[in-house]
């Protein structure tokens, strides 16, 4: 009953575009910088293996 009342109110919408800026901000300052390092050492990884060989 209790989430019979609150579906739709703005407790829910404000708690759920809370947690999309949260995500935003979790994305652009913690998982877009990660992939970027990732790709540049994937990148030097290949570039040795290719020297090596």
């Amino acid at each position: 009953m209790s989430t019979d009342l609150a579906k739709g109110s703005f407790v829910v919408t404000a708690l759920a575009r809370w947690q999309h800026q949260i995500m935003e901000f979790i994305h652009e300052e913690y998982i877009a910088p990660l992939r970027a390092e990732n790709a540049e050492l994937r990148a030097k990884i290949q570039e040795l293996q290719a020297h090596a060989d």
